[in-house]
């Protein structure tokens, strides 16, 4: 089990008749658009980018420059997915939770403060 590294799942599948790029609706591949994430223990931490492949079978290879031109001049988007920000989701959680917890306990503690103080004045 790898601890740190990189990994990327497909987040946008088109073959080149929906992009505009082929008059054939049937050309044999996809092109598909991958988000790239880092992680530690498989857990996504952060997004690191988004990558253009070309998909024919069980074969993936990098989008050759005259396609990435003419998709980019049609402005083909595809939103990042939120699952590759869980592991920094998790830790705000935790640390929002931990300094919460503080603060109740700090304000618990003043309370008795309080309350103990004021039994011995009267």
């Amino acid at each position: 089990m790898l601890l740190l590294g990189t990994n990327n799942v497909r987040i946008a599948s088109y073959t080149p008749f929906q992009l505009g790029i082929s008059k054939n609706p049937d050309s044999g591949f996809k092109i598909e658009i991958r988000q790239q994430y880092f992680h530690v223990l498989q857990l996504p931490i952060i997004p690191v980018g988004k990558t253009w492949h070309i998909r024919k079978g069980a074969q993936l290879s990098k989008m050759p420059e005259p396609y990435k031109q003419q998709i980019d001049s049609r402005r083909v988007r595809a939103w990042t997915p939120l699952f590759t920000c869980t592991g920094a989701i998790l830790i705000m959680l935790g640390v929002l939770a931990y300094y919460g917890i503080k603060e109740i306990e700090k304000q618990q503690t003043k309370s008795r403060f309080v309350a103990q103080t004021s039994s011995l004045v009267i």
